[in-house]
């Protein structure tokens, strides 16, 4: 996804893609050109609402060997998710 991409009302820009390229989050796009006008629109707010660095953060914090919620593995305790 090079560049500006329209869809008829607003446009998905650079700085919004690299974003969340950067944080590893393509698939968040993958389905854009299906997408019906007012769906982008809504997607173009959503994903710009979202502090991608802070979620990283803590991800990152939740899974660390030692911590509340991450296991000597690295993985994610069930315990957590059972609390969601």
């Amino acid at each position: 996804m090079n560049g500006a991409i329209s869809n008829g009302n607003e446009d998905l820009d650079d700085s919004l893609v690299q974003n969340v390229r950067e944080h590893g989050q393509e698939q968040l796009l993958r389905h854009w050109p299906q997408l019906l006008p007012e769906q982008r629109k809504e997607l173009i707010e959503d994903l710009r609402s979202v502090d991608f660095k802070e979620m990283a953060e803590i991800f990152k914090r939740a899974t660390e060997p030692g911590t509340e919620y991450g296991k000597n593995d690295s993985t994610v305790s069930s315990q957590y998710f059972e609390s969601l």
